[in-house]
């Protein structure tokens, strides 16, 4: 019978919980989307950090896989040292730390043999050439097949791959019998000798690359032993047991067995860490910071909670005196408040439900592709763990009530501080990066990127490019460039410079603003240098004629190169004017000659200076960079350099739509070489605000939270404010009887207001000036103390809560006198 009645008072608290939400639903509305908004902002966010950062990688006792940094002589910090191939060999050998550790890395090329099983035509692919240890180290079980044995691995075995999932349903439709069948694919030596497939690796399977198609054996050889190229990864499993200091030890002794073997290795250090700070620790301080910025926004919301309903309980006091006057007790009171913060926390709980569904996919669908491990974000067990802490908390707000004693007032006025410093540290985060977007966006490039459109085409194949079977003095594989690549593409060039709406078009061995590759050079008169920390260096670019005309970047002085530029003649080089200010800042370059440490190239002599351009759209500033005529590359060339010139990028100005003169150029490259596909069409435009779309994303994230943050601490301002000057209606009666006028009025509802909110910005804006240097590394041509930002953020945040506390103050004054003294 006790239990009926309690189940009874229950439901009488339900019904009178909604009816108090009803007689305010303007309150109640504010409340539930608070929570709704602060709530599945930071699920959606803990979503990423749990998918990407904190879920255990999906390969057996991921833990006990890492990689190995080589950091260079002197620069023990710097971890973007890769193993050359001699190191490769040694991993081999037993280890009483490392259970399995193997070299990969990555290659791409065509497949287009219809002889084969090739019927879909060419197609670019991207693959992982990797050892058997490597292999045995990753772990994963292919989904049909093997994985290549040891014997596989080899210079001399018959030549077998294992193909993606995608590939699989792909090109050949998710066939069963697809073992055995044979693809022709570019390894890293440019053979495209068929190879058998011998399995199907499990879907959403990846490592090095998400992309890859195929997976094929390294084939190690000793005649690269002493290869320079510093140009393979290293992924090695612990043997049970193993902690990270022991297996850094066992990699220090390893390095000072290359050291002591080699004098190429001299120097150079090992760092290793485990495979998920590898692969997605850059990710760790953007993260953080999304979820410290989604956290804030809680705290804002609970805030926002708190205060209005501290408000709501000071303008109930009467009637919870009634309530205690006519025998209800305190519990029986302070059951029916639970109860109606309870059902506010579920409603909003409930929205929050409806903002994740439809948040989550949206979220995964716009952030780029590239970020790793998407496809692995989902709202688990974790995630809604963490999202009921957020619900507990919003619970504790919304439990604030109570009535209006100073010590309540001042609390009241704390929520207040408290929005207004939380929304200014967000907004002055989120301004100093929309400042450095925008300052980014329209940074000078060099060039028009307007109309330009670039497309590549790889020439793999024993004609074009492959290894000679030889190596250079220094210990490279010998490769040989073919000039039928410069022909071939010579002819496509004009084929296409003579299709209607096109204006120019030229050849560069990669895409404008796609960064270039570093060499040491030496200037014809002066001393050499004696060490290679003093050695002269420039980015270093091949490009065919015209190139400079077709991306309307004039040449500041002298010529560029034309059709007469070929391999019988001259060798010739441009150099840009950070290059020419550098390196002759007292002499005039044109004329001067240099000499490039590329194998089997010649002295070069300085034709023409060209404008800096940016090698990449988040570089700050311009580098020195040297250009020379694609049809004057040496035909043997060392492996460490040849790789990539087999790729050609056409860059195309066009005043025509892309659509409009595209298919004839396809059809003009099938023509004249049918074995190899058009890949990567891109607008240069493209290309250059897809260098930013991930800081782009990350700044419109925290601006969408910052923009919440503002939302809510004006509306609790207004709200808090809105109650205030209810709660003093009989006192600004009795003011205006006495004789105040309507500005003595404002200015008292105001000055309560002012005073709350310039404490709130002084708060904030000492947080603010703390908080701002965690992303001083991300900033754009302006620090993280930039005054500019900081007042206009200050500005616009004070304007804003001034008119939040002006339309309150401004019904204050249609109080009237009579009516206000009979109030309360």
């Amino acid at each position: 019978m006790r239990v009926m009645t309690v189940i009874g008072q229950l439901q009488q608290d339900a019904r009178y919980a909604v009816r108090v939400a009803a007689r305010q639903p303007g309150t109640s509305l504010i409340i539930v989307l608070s929570l709704a908004l602060g709530i599945g902002a930071n699920t959606l966010v803990f979503s990423l950090v749990n998918g990407i950062l904190l879920r255990a990688f999906p390969y057996p006792e991921p833990e006990r896989l890492v990689m190995f940094w080589f950091t260079p002589p002197d620069r023990p910090e710097v971890r973007a040292g890769l193993a050359n191939a001699g190191a490769c060999m040694d991993l081999r050998l037993e280890s009483t730390v490392y259970e399995h550790a193997g070299c990969y890395i990555g290659v791409e090329g065509n497949v287009a043999d219809p002889a084969d099983a090739q019927a879909a035509g060419p197609e670019w692919l991207t693959g992982e050439m990797l050892s058997y240890r490597s292999a045995m180290a990753v772990g994963t079980r292919p989904m049909m097949g093997r994985w290549f044995t040891q014997d596989e691995d080899n210079a001399d075995a018959d030549r077998v791959m294992l193909i993606s999932f995608d590939l699989w349903q792909r090109r050949f439709g998710g066939a069963p019998d697809v073992l055995g069948k044979r693809l022709r694919v570019a390894d890293f030596g440019g053979n495209v000798d068929p190879s058998t497939i011998i399995g199907v690796m499990p879907a959403n399977f990846s490592f090095a690359n998400p992309r890859s198609d195929y997976f094929v054996p390294l084939r190690p050889t000793n005649r690269l032993r002493n290869s320079p190229a510093r140009n393979r990864w290293v992924v090695a499993r612990l043997k049970p047991g193993i902690t990270l200091e022991q297996a850094q030890e066992g990699a220090n002794q390893f390095a000072a067995n290359l050291e002591r073997d080699s004098p190429r290795n001299k120097g150079w250090g090992i760092k290793v860490e485990p495979v998920s700070e590898s692969q997605v620790g850059f990710l760790r301080a953007p993260f953080q910071m999304l979820q410290g910025a989604a956290a804030l926004v809680l705290l804002i919301a609970c805030a926002n909670v708190g205060g209005l309903l501290l408000a709501q309980g000071i303008t109930r006091q009467r009637e919870l005196v009634v309530r205690a006057a006519i025998g209800s007790g305190r519990w029986r009171i302070v059951r029916q408040l639970l109860t109606e913060s309870v059902a506010l926390s579920l409603l909003g709980a409930l929205v929050s439900i409806i903002v994740i569904a439809f948040g989550i996919n949206a979220l995964l669908q716009w952030l780029p592709a590239w970020i790793p491990r998407l496809n692995e974000v989902v709202i688990d067990d974790r995630v809604l763990s963490a999202s009921r802490l957020d619900l507990a908390a919003a619970f504790k707000a919304s439990s604030r009530t109570g009535t209006a004693s100073p010590g309540r007032l001042r609390v009241r006025s704390a929520f207040v501080v408290l929005q207004v410093s939380t929304a200014l540290v967000l907004l002055t985060g989120a301004g100093l990066l929309v400042n450095s977007l925008m300052r980014l966006s329209n940074a000078d490039i060099g060039f028009d990127p307007r109309n330009l459109t670039t497309f590549q085409m790889s020439f793999t194949g024993r004609e074009f490019f492959g290894a000679t079977g030889r190596t250079t003095p220094s210990g490279s594989t010998e490769m040989q460039l073919s000039p039928r690549i410069n022909t071939v593409s010579t002819e496509l060039r004009d084929r296409i410079a003579a299709l209607p709406g096109v204006e120019g078009v030229a050849i560069s061995n990669a895409r404008p603003l796609a960064g270039g590759r570093l060499y040491a050079f030496a200037i014809a008169g002066r001393q050499p240098a004696t060490s290679e920390r003093d050695a002269l260096r420039a980015a270093w670019h091949p490009i065919g004629a015209d190139y400079f005309k077709v991306l309307q970047a004039p040449i500041v002085r002298g010529r560029e190169f034309g059709d007469l530029d070929t391999a019988s003649g001259a060798p010739v080089a441009l150099v840009n004017e950070t290059m020419a200010r550098r390196y002759w800042p007292d002499e005039d370059p044109i004329g001067q000659t240099i000499t490039v440490e590329f194998f089997n190239d010649r002295p070069r002599q300085i034709v023409g200076i060209v404008p800096d351009i940016r090698p990449s759209i988040r570089n700050r500033e311009p580098e020195p960079r040297m250009y020379v005529p694609y049809a004057q590359l040496p035909q043997l060339q060392a492996g460490v350099t040849a790789f990539g010139l087999e790729t050609v990028t056409f860059v195309v100005r066009s005043a025509a739509q892309v659509e409009d003169w595209l298919p004839q150029a396809q059809a003009a490259a099938v023509e004249i070489d049918p074995a190899h596909a058009v890949t990567s069409v891109q607008l240069v435009e493209d290309f250059a605000a897809q260098q930013t779309q991930g800081f782009r994303q990350y700044v419109i994230l925290l601006g969408v939270f910052s923009a919440i943050a503002l939302i809510m601490a004006v509306v609790g301002v207004y709200g808090v404010m809105s109650h205030s000057v209810t709660q003093r209606t009989s006192e600004i009666g009795i003011r205006v009887a006495f004789g105040a006028t309507a500005r003595n009025i404002l200015a008292i509802v105001l000055s309560q207001g002012l005073t709350v909110i310039g404490l709130g910005l002084v708060v904030g804006l000492a947080a603010s000036l703390a908080a701002t240097r965690i992303i001083s590394s991300s900033l754009y041509g302006i620090t993280a103390t930039d005054p500019a930002t900081f007042t206009v953020v200050v500005l616009t945040l004070f304007v804003i809560a001034c008119v939040a506390c002006y339309v309150p103050a401004r019904r204050a004054l249609k109080v009237d006198p009579v009516v206000a003294m009979q109030h309360d």
